[in-house]
């Protein structure tokens, strides 16, 4: 679904960095400045692409703002709906329900796993590295031959350890 503020909000942490006027590289990647330039809309593989012109520059920090929706893969840990992100949400016994309460995503493309896909590329690249997610999120799982009750989900506010130093 469509957040009304997720556009404006990477506006503006843009514009106060841009007000800094630090020897910063500002790189907006959001639902606007895609529909100027595809390379800045925000999918999976423009971020990718970028994150790796980033890598590539090697520079000593990087502050990585999101503004949009997340969720939770009980095996692989915290995930965000890009915008090409397509997921299938329902149940064991009902997939296709989007409404039924025990949500699990059955399948799933494009989405941006923060550890794999980011985390652990930055920091193998040495580069220390701030994240501000601002994301909604969801109680869901991604099957993949098990089920989770829920129970065992990590809260996504919480940053893992290895994230911490």
């Amino acid at each position: 679904s469509k957040l009304n503020y997720a556009v404006s909000d990477s506006q503006k942490i843009a514009g106060a960095l841009e007000s800094w006027q630090e020897d910063y590289e500002i790189f907006v990647l959001n639902d606007e400045t895609g529909k100027a330039r595809e390379e800045l809309r925000p999918t999976k593989k423009n971020i990718e692409r970028k994150i790796a012109e980033i890598i590539s520059k090697k520079p000593d920090q990087l502050l990585f703002y999101f503004s949009g929706h997340g969720f939770q893969d009980n095996q692989r840990g915290n995930a965000l709906a890009l915008a090409d992100t397509k997921i299938l949400i329902g149940d064991e016994e009902n997939p296709k329900d989007p409404n039924n309460p025990k949500k699990i995503i059955k399948e799933s493309e494009n989405i941006l796993m923060l550890k794999e896909d980011l985390t652990d590329k930055l920091k193998i690249a040495k580069i220390r590295t701030l994240l501000l997610i601002d994301a909604c999120r969801d109680e869901v799982s991604i099957v993949q031959g098990t089920r989770s009750t829920g129970s065992d989900l990590e809260k996504f506010g919480k940053l893992p350890e290895e994230l911490v130093n």
